[in-house]
């Protein structure tokens, strides 16, 4: 029955199976389908797609296909000379998504597609219809036992009746998160715990979210990743840790989807996560990253010396040469944009807490905790940088520093610098590390990626075995 509503049984034909439900329709049945509906989500191509993989609702299918939000296709973009996949592999995050199964999730996804809509319409409909026949009926009673002064008394227990069915079909609609207690309650301990993550595309997050729903329906590390989904099958939350990005103005509770665009994740879960684990306080995040941006240009911190006029002068050439009407103006109020951007969001955000998150209690009010900067792609490619082995770069980010914790009036806010973690440890690197050791930087640590970097992965990736037939293996 439930394969041909899907419209999954090839013999069975949408018209036959439409009449099939309509005329076997019952309260459990309705009641079940408003569950099987709440467990159905819309993926970004407006396909209507369950909670679960495919491989639950096609029992016919013999292809283990685990990469139902695989639909848009794979577009190719450029990160300087690579394409997307170098540009995971840069990233150090690996958009782990199943591109190579994507043609098998749309084999599944189309022929089920314009049968589910079909479901859903037809169940809201009939469950209407059945619902209003019911009190239909149950008002004739009251009418003929009106008549009856026998059972006048008893009106009212239809009236019971009708009422009992109605909320019972009413709450069948309502999420059961409803009737969850939330695990991670917003605090209303001192201060709310505002911390910084600034940097580039590292820091804004290009992990499909599809990536993380793989590990947790696999086996082998459902164990370490299921706490990112409740029961229902939905993204957990974290009332007591709020994140604010950038990336289109979005803000909420802690959950997967805060990346570069809400169908990824960056740095902000593993670290959210943590500091709401690690603190009493209520935690908010602020990020303020954008993809392709340097220290020595966008980040350029305002007490950095800026490029000599015959510099600006050559750069403007250059510029015009693609851009013919490009000003020297605008050319100087391109270095820095980015610093300056990153203050005015983080003044912003902490003056109007309350518009973007209510239930912050002004009274407690909110303090600086740190700043986490996960940066370098940019200046590391950058040949004139190359050759001087990155040593401005160190002095630099130095200044940034100062200047960060001057311009916010937090003398003493943590730091802590992101190793940029793809290839080998070399003279950027070393340039990274060598922050801490200029003057001023007290309680500023640099922290070391690289061993996260996982070298059999990315012979895997410049072998294509990701994209070929042991597809398998690679995930």
């Amino acid at each position: 029955m439930a394969s041909r509503m899907l419209g999954l049984c090839r013999d069975c034909p949408p018209s036959s199976a439409r009449s099939e439900f309509a005329k076997h329709i019952t309260i459990a049945t309705a009641v079940r389908l408003c569950q099987t509906v709440s467990d159905l989500e819309i993926d970004p191509m407006n396909r209507i797609l369950p909670s679960k993989p495919l491989l639950a609702l096609d029992p016919f299918s013999n292809i283990r296909t685990v990469s139902y939000h695989s639909h848009r296709k794979h577009q190719v973009r450029k990160h300087g000379t690579s394409s997307d996949t170098t540009h995971c592999e840069w990233h150090g995050q690996g958009d782990m998504a199943l591109r190579t199964r994507t043609e098998h999730a749309h084999t599944c996804a189309r022929p089920i597609r314009d049968s589910l809509v079909r479901m859903i319409v037809l169940h809201r409909a009939c469950l209407l219809c059945y619902t209003c026949c019911f009190v239909y009926c149950i008002l004739q009673f009251v009418n003929l036992w009106e008549r009856s002064s026998r059972m006048r008394s008893m009106r009212w227990i239809a009236v019971l009746v009708a009422t009992s069915f109605v909320v019972t079909v009413g709450l069948a609609q309502v999420p059961e998160s409803a009737f969850d207690k939330d695990p991670w309650p917003a605090s209303e301990r001192g201060p709310v715990k505002v911390f910084i993550l600034a940097g580039q595309s590292n820091m804004q997050g290009h992990a499909a979210l599809r990536t993380l729903e793989y590990l947790i329906y696999n086996e082998e590390t459902a164990a370490e990743y299921q706490q990112w989904k409740d029961r229902r099958g939905s993204w957990c939350e974290r009332s007591d840790v709020w994140v604010w990005t950038t990336d289109g103005a979005r803000y909420g509770n802690l959950r997967p989807g805060f990346g570069q665009n809400e169908f990824k994740l960056g740095p902000e879960l593993g670290f959210g996560w943590v500091m709401g684990e690690h603190l009493d306080e209520q935690v908010l995040l602020i990020k303020t990253c954008w993809g392709g941006r340097s220290v020595k240009k966008d980040f350029l911190p305002p007490s950095a010396e800026m490029p000599s006029e015959d510099q600006l002068r050559q750069e403007l050439d250059r510029r015009r040469k693609k851009k013919p009407d490009t000003t020297m103006d605008e050319m100087r109020q391109a270095y820095g944009q980015a610093y300056r951007d990153m203050i005015t969001h983080v003044n912003e955000v902490r003056k109007n807490l309350k518009e973007y998150f209510p239930k912050y209690d002004e009274k407690r009010g909110c303090e600086l905790a740190g700043l986490v900067f996960f940066q370098g792609w940019n200046d590391m490619v950058d040949r004139s940088q190359r050759q001087e082995k990155y040593v401005n770069y160190t002095k630099r980010l130095a200044a940034l520093i100062r200047d960060v914790r001057k311009d916010l009036d937090a003398p003493n806010l943590p730091v802590i610098i992101g190793e940029l973690g793809a290839g080998k440890r070399g003279d950027f690197q070393k340039a990274q590390a060598a922050v801490v050791d200029e003057p001023g930087m007290d309680n500023v640590k640099f922290v070391e990626t690289r061993d996260f970097w996982e070298p059999e992965v990315e012979k895997m990736v410049d072998q294509g075995l990701w994209k070929g037939p042991d597809w398998a293996r690679f995930y």
